[in-house]
């Protein structure tokens, strides 16, 4: 009986530490009406890039930040934007998944793949390679409207693979795929699945330090979301951790989210009386922090045995580990450049983790399991 109810407070307050956090988002500008159908960008050495997505003109559009105006355009001249969801890069190449499918009735599913070096607001139409694809779980193409789980508007470029992130209309979960950057006709593999409680809109990562950010929204766009992930090992998006942040943009249709410089880039399109949007995030997955202020983040494993390895510690000036009475069990000073804290003098159960900042009277509070 004692063993039960250990167990049923740890999945208690384990949740209680998961559970989402507010993120916020300021205006940068209104979009031109050219690009309100905004669904992906792209940042390069000449700015920002975006596209519209189903039923427009294969075109890529440069984007003042500053005002939202047009700097240039450039068309994808053997291209057809069938429905244009998603852009993303690796070093050599641009890729833009034209492979958004509300209906689930697709079977034309593919990405343009572009390089990187004919990329130039100096030029007028570049010609792109195709990579076709097709799921091979997906036995139906006859669906009622919004129903399917075969939608797709997210995607990411790592190694030698593409990954792209379904948007289920049907379970509200995300189906991780990969498929080769190769030119040709590929089976997409289905490698994982992530209940995220709504609609997956775009996909953003950071390859040197894994951080991988998910964007999207509730399905009648009452909330928006960001999940972070982080700690993964290689391509095993769903295997490490994620913190969940709830975005401060009700009825905002967000489809476009790319790191910039200790920043991130936010676009939506426009919906109903809303014009399509830029909007910028202090957050940076990668350092760790919102602002000024220590991530959701600062340590790993947990559960834990004998250490405990901290990550983004350098704001922290002291720690405290308490047990769930309030009585100190543990504390100590943070060092410059100090990555472990050593807890063999706890017992297993279940701790609180309190880090100190110098600049912050508010600590930062997680909940520690011991095993």
């Amino acid at each position: 009986m004692k063993q039960a109810v250990i167990i049923a407070t740890l999945f208690f307050l384990s949740g209680l530490s998961a559970r989402a956090q507010s993120l916020q988002i300021e205006e940068m500008s209104i979009l031109n009406t050219t690009v309100e159908e905004t669904s992906g960008l792209y940042l390069s050495t000449e700015g920002l890039w975006t596209h519209n997505d189903s039923g427009n003109e294969p075109l890529l559009y440069l984007v003042d930040t500053t005002d939202g105006t047009l700097v240039d355009s450039l068309r994808i001249s053997n291209a057809t934007n069938t429905d244009w969801e998603a852009i993303c890069s690796d070093g050599q190449y641009v890729y833009i998944g034209d492979f958004g499918n509300n209906m689930g009735n697709r079977t034309d599913l593919r990405i343009y793949r572009l390089n990187k070096a004919d990329l130039s607001s100096s030029s007028d139409s570049i010609l792109a390679d195709t990579i076709g694809f097709y799921y091979p779980n997906q036995t139906q193409f006859d669906w009622d409207a919004y129903s399917t789980n075969f939608d797709c508007e997210a995607m990411i470029a790592q190694g030698d693979s593409l990954y792209i992130f379904s948007k289920n209309w049907g379970n509200e979960k995300t189906y991780l795929y990969s498929l080769p950057k190769a030119t040709g006709y590929h089976a997409a593999t289905l490698r994982d699945s992530m209940d995220v409680g709504g609609l997956v809109t775009d996909a953003a990562v950071d390859t040197m330090s894994n951080n991988l950010l998910l964007l999207g929204y509730s399905r009648y766009m009452t909330s928006a979301f960001v999940y972070h992930l982080y700690h993964y090992f290689d391509a095993d998006f769903f295997s490490g951790e994620r913190q969940k942040y709830n975005l401060n943009r009700s009825f905002h249709q967000l489809e476009g989210i790319v790191f910039d410089t200790h920043s991130l880039i936010l676009s939506s399109e426009r919906f109903q009386t809303k014009e399509a949007r830029l909007f910028r995030s202090d957050f940076d997955p990668a350092a760790g922090i919102e602002g000024n202020f220590p991530g959701t983040t600062c340590f790993y494993p947990n559960p834990a045995k004998n250490v405990l390895k901290l990550v983004n510690c350098d704001a922290f000036s002291h720690f405290r580990i308490s047990n769930l009475q309030g009585k100190e069990l543990l504390s100590g000073q943070i060092k410059t450049g100090q990555n472990t804290i050593h807890i063999t003098c706890l017992e297993s159960g279940i701790y609180t983790l309190e880090f100190f900042t110098r600049n912050h009277a508010l600590p930062y509070t997680d909940l520690l399991i011991v095993e």
